[in-house]
Order: structure tokens, then C-alpha cells, then sequence
């Protein structure tokens, strides 16, 4: 039962989540005031699930794998107890900052760069007038792959360079400090990072005619899929993991060896890695680290 309830519940909590965005993006459209409440109620449930996961994790599936049991048990009783209130608030503290300050200061921001770009461009508005006529999710998709196409070349080349570049070395190593890996060490980002990942898609999109708000949502769907990456309390995205990088690559992501950590640089999607050759399939056994720069 542990076993496959190992490879589901993740699944399970992706799914619903987006079901649960599909929604929104439905609801906003027809009244911005509902479809905002329901936004944030996704948005605090899913998390609240996800957090509930993490706890739960080593308690139910410690005896899944007996090479993993101990390290299971020891991770329950660092991230029950072994994170002071100090600690918890400064973690969160740095995902305020980073992702809901800078980040949505940056799609803001971004979106007022692009939509002067379209007013200023006759080519831009012609292109923007076609996008437009899309359907709704279809551009909300298509937005999506291009923001993760973006985020996939950014991230490779903050490793580039044998990881001695300046990206490296003055941002993304920041993300990669800390020597244990779940839910509270994953808020470790650097406020430039946040910037990085969003501004350039978003103004890109907002010259093509998108709305602030579903520049917004397509930060929101972003976070959603990468929020679990860094949960090691034995939950797998199942037969996800084919198409979106879950727990399983990502921590190992985290490891201290170049040889693990310099592959699966995919944010969400791994099609980006499959294409350019840097897809490493990951066992789904517990990665057990270590961790850190």
C-alpha cells in the first residue's frame, strides 16, 4: 500500500492543484472579484496540502524502503522540530521576498515594459492581434512553455562554465547552500533569481498583447509545479515524472557532485532536457545527498 501510495499522492496533489487553477482562470475571466478569492484559496489549500505531505511522508513510508527508513525518520524530526521559529520565519521571510515581492514586482514591472514595446511597434500589434484571438488556455498554455523554455536556458547557464560564471557565483549558488533538502531549505532563492525567471518571458508576452493578470496566473501556475521539487520525504511524481521534473530529479539536482547535479535543468518540464540532451532519468529511491554547493 505504502509503495504505491509512494508514486500517486504527489500525482494526485499536481493534478488537482492545476484542475483547481483551470477553474480560476475560468472564474476570473467572468468576475475578477470571485476569480481572485478562488485564486487564493487554490493557492493556500494546495500549500497547506503540500506542507501535510511533507510531514506525512516519513511517518507512512518510512518502511517502504528499508535503505531510506533511518534517513526518512531523521528528516520528520528535523523538519518537525529541528527548525526554531526564528529559522521557519526567516525561510519564509526569503520566499516572501523573493517570489512575492521581486517576483511579482517583476511581472509587473515586465508587463508595463512590454505593453509600451506594443504600443510603440506597428509589426508588434499586428502579432498581438492574432495572439489574441486565441482561446483563453491555449494562450495561457503556449505562455507557459515559452516561460519554461526561458527558465530552462537560464538555469543552464547559471551551471555554465564548470559553475565559475557570474551567475553562478554571485546568484544561483545561493539556491544551492543549503546541505539538507525539503519544503523550508527550497525558499533559499536569491531575489535576483526571481527577476531572472520573469522578467524577460513576461515582457516578451505583454508585447505580444497578454494581460497583467495572466501574467500572474502564469506565475502562479509556475510556482505550483516547482513547489514540490524539493520535498526528499519519499514522495515521486509517478508516471508524471516522465513529463514534469518532480522531488526525485530535483533533489539530486541539489547533490554536491557535478556529475549528478549538472543535468535535469528543466523548471517544470523535462522536454526541454530531453531535446537538448541533459535528461538524466532518476531512480525513484529516496536521494539521500549530500547536499550543497
Amino acid at each position: 500500500m505504502a509503495r504505491a501510495l509512494r508514486h500517486v499522492a504527489l500525482p494526485v496533489w499536481y493534478l488537482a492543484g492545476l484542475a483547481g487553477l483551470v477553474v480560476v482562470h475560468g472564474l476570473v475571466q467572468r468576475d475578477a472579484w470571485l476569480g481572485t478569492a478562488a485564486w487564493l484559496g487554490v493557492v493556500t489549500l494546495a500549500s497547506a496540502l503540500l506542507f501535510a505531505l511533507e510531514m506525512l511522508g516519513p511517518r507512512w513510508l518510512a518502511d517502504d524502503d528499508d535503505g531510506a527508513a533511518a534517513y526518512l525518520r531523521a528528516q520528520l524530526e528535523r523538519v518537525s522540530r529541528g527548525y526554531s521559529a526564528r529559522h521557519r520565519a526567516a525561510f519564509l521571510g526569503q520566499a516572501l521576498l523573493c517570489w512575492m515581492l521581486c517576483g511579482l514586482a517583476t511581472v509587473v514591472l515586465a508587463h508595463w515594459l512590454g505593453a509600451w514595446l506594443l504600443r510603440s511597434s506597428v509589426t508588434l500589434r499586428s502579432a498581438a492581434d492574432v495572439v489574441i484571438a486565441w482561446p483563453p488556455r491555449v494562450r495561457v498554455l503556449v505562455a507557459f512553455v515559452l516561460l519554461d523554455a526561458w527558465s530552462y536556458a537560464r538555469h543552464r547557464i547559471e551551471h555554465a562554465n564548470g559553475e565559475r560564471g557570474v551567475l553562478w557565483r554571485l546568484v544561483h549558488r545561493w539556491h544551492h547552500t543549503p546541505t539538507e533538502i525539503d519544503l523550508w531549505t527550497g525558499m533559499v532563492v536569491h531575489p535576483i533569481e526571481a527577476v531572472l525567471v520573469f522578467a524577460v518571458p513576461c515582457a516578451a508576452l505583454a508585447a505580444l498583447g497578454f494581460e497583467r493578470w495572466e501574467l500572474s496566473f502564469l506565475f502562479t501556475q509556475f510556482l505550483m509545479i516547482t513547489m514540490p521539487q524539493h520535498m526528499n520525504s519519499g514522495w515521486t511524481a509517478g508516471a508524471l515524472g516522465a513529463v514534469i521534473h518532480g522531488p526525485e530529479a530535483h533533489t539530486r539536482h541539489h547533490s554536491t557532485d557535478p556529475a549528478i547535479r549538472n543535468a535535469n535543468f528543466g523548471d517544470c518540464l523535462t522536454v526541454w532536457d530531453r531535446i537538448f540532451g541533459t535528461y538524466r532519468k532518476p531512480p525513484p529511491d529516496v536521494f539521500q545527498g549530500p547536499y550543497g554547493p
